[in-house]
């Protein structure tokens, strides 16, 4: 049967310049794949009919040979997307990304005390120097933030910050005790108050409406790939049990046959660890408090 993958989000390398207390990756992989085995699986993701490529990190940016790989996806036609912490972005490499990259997720987690709390000192100032050349330059991104204990309160003020640089999107995300978070509970973990968060949002942009998507969104033509090369069918399932993996693309060993029917929209389980309330430029991702069955 012929294989067929439209999008790979793919985490390219766990390493970090940063050291973040809310980070779900609390080590480094050891089998990261080589320039030459990432230039590889490009060109098998080509194969399989991939269009898009999300890549993620650790911070995908400190990647050795990370442009080389940029540049070699565009060649074979396939969109290019960037998940961020923002820092490494600046008026030397700003051309470069903007002509491999079509969309940039940029993470910041409040006003300069609350986001330098989280993510280090000096963090920042380079995001948000980030975010101003992002939209000077026009290129299409989105800010990314994680509740916890510090910014909920200020929630508001850095909403008004993110609006001025005026993003394609906003995603706002309920903090997940796993990795650093899971040690940091205590310093970071709040309740969240659903309609709170709402009412912050009404003031801030009151022409967004939303609408609830919940339940099992898997689909085997949509794939999380690690740095060592392991394919998951969501990043979920990576984060809960690594053992549960599909194949490889390095070395290839992967069919997506038996998958089809399982994970048909017939028969998806109604369960999911995640619901998200959507608008056209705002998306909430929310606990349920359920257990992907899939991990059962």
């Amino acid at each position: 049967m012929r294989y067929s993958i439209k999008r790979c989000d793919w985490e390219i390398t766990t390493k970090c310049n940063l050291n973040c207390k809310h980070c779900l990756i609390n080590h480094y992989s050891k089998g990261e794949l080589s320039l030459k085995s990432c230039l590889l699986v490009i060109n098998l993701l080509n194969k399989l009919g991939c269009k898009q490529i999300n890549f993620t990190g650790g911070e995908a940016l400190i990647k050795n040979g990370f442009f080389k790989i940029l540049a070699y996806s565009k060649k074979k036609k396939i969109s290019n997307n960037l998940f961020t912490n923002g820092t490494q972005i600046s008026k030397e490499n700003v051309n470069k990304i903007k002509n491999y990259i079509s969309y940039i997720g940029v993470s910041i987690e409040g006003m300069e005390k609350e986001n330098d709390f989280i993510r280090g000192q000096g963090s920042y100032k380079k995001t948000i120097s980030c975010l101003a050349l992002l939209n000077k330059n026009k290129i299409p991104f989105g800010a990314y933030l994680t509740l916890n204990k510090t910014n909920v309160k200020h929630l508001e003020i850095i909403l008004k910050k993110i609006k001025a640089f005026d993003p394609f999107n906003i995603s706002i995300n309920e903090i997940v005790l796993r990795g650093r978070a899971r040690k940091n509970k205590m310093r970071l973990y709040k309740k969240i108050n659903k309609k709170e968060i709402f009412d912050f949002l009404k003031r801030i942009f009151p022409n967004e409406r939303f609408k609830l998507e919940e339940g099992c969104t898997a689909n085997p033509r949509n794939i999380f790939l690690t740095s060592e090369g392991k394919i998951y069918l969501c990043t979920e399932i990576q984060q809960c049990n690594k053992k549960k993996y599909l194949g490889s693309l390095i070395p290839f060993k992967f069919n997506t046959a038996p998958l089809l029917n399982k994970f048909s929209k017939i028969n998806l389980h109604k369960e999911c660890p995640y619901a998200a309330y959507i608008s056209k430029h705002i998306t909430l991702n929310f606990l349920t408090g359920k257990k992907c069955p899939y991990l059962k």
